[in-house]
């Protein structure tokens, strides 16, 4: 991917539908890993729809999952989109009509939530202050843990963002990652997130049972400890 000729986007992926949470660009993620593998696609969406970082990065981190994308171009957004014509002549075209079956795939059944994991990747400031605001004057029934780098954890501190997630009963967990925490050890049988990423793996790597969704239906699954119907 260093190579020139190498970038070239090999599939465009025409999004018809309009994802407006990280947990919708998680599950369009995980559609276009499934079928792109490690081909470089180029995502067009409505003209009125740019995608901010977060939104990308939950993007990019579920097509990583369920596929081997490594790289991929977003039209009039990302830096070589933006430049010129960085798709293939034979590229081929993916049509999403509806994101629909990545929620079928990645949400489970159990109604029951034993902890709810926000940060994978890690947790931005954007993502800490939005949790911070929906935990506000609010006590949890189950367990909160957002993961961050250190730093990201210094500046939401900095920014008063950590009073409200520890008043709730959260907690900021610094440069870890759930994936390789002992889950079964630590009695969490069920875990509510919204990033496509993590559903894909926890599944794969713990006996413990999934629910995805947006980060409102995960703060109000921790504050009640079910899952939202």
């Amino acid at each position: 991917l260093h190579l020139d000729e190498n970038r070239k986007a090999t599939l465009v992926v025409d999004v018809r539908c309009t994802p407006q949470s990280w947990a919708d660009f998680g599950a369009l993620g995980y559609l276009v890993g499934q079928q792109a593998g490690d081909q470089v696609p180029y995502f067009r969406f409505a003209p009125a729809q740019r995608p901010c970082l977060d939104e990308l990065k939950a993007l990019g981190a579920a097509m990583a999952a369920s596929g081997a994308v490594a790289l991929y171009h977003v039209h009039d957004v990302t830096p070589e989109a933006r430049l010129g014509d960085v798709v293939e002549p034979d590229a081929a075209t993916l049509t999403i009509e509806s994101l629909d079956d990545g929620y079928r795939a990645l949400d489970g059944t159990r109604p029951a939530v034993d902890l709810v994991w926000i940060g994978c990747p890690h947790a931005s400031l954007m993502e800490i202050e939005q949790t911070a605001g929906l935990l506000q004057g609010r006590q949890l029934t189950s367990r909160l843990w957002i993961t961050a780098h250190r730093d990201v954890i210094r500046e939401a501190k900095a920014r008063g963002l950590m009073e409200p997630i520890k008043k709730s009963g959260g907690r900021m967990v610094a440069d870890a990652c759930l994936l390789g925490a002992p889950l079964e050890e630590m009695d969490i049988t069920s875990i509510a997130t919204n990033s496509g990423k993590a559903a894909f793996y926890l599944r794969s790597r713990h006996d413990v049972q999934v629910r995805f969704g947006s980060l409102e239906r995960c703060v109000e699954a921790a504050a009640t400890g079910v899952w939202p119907a």
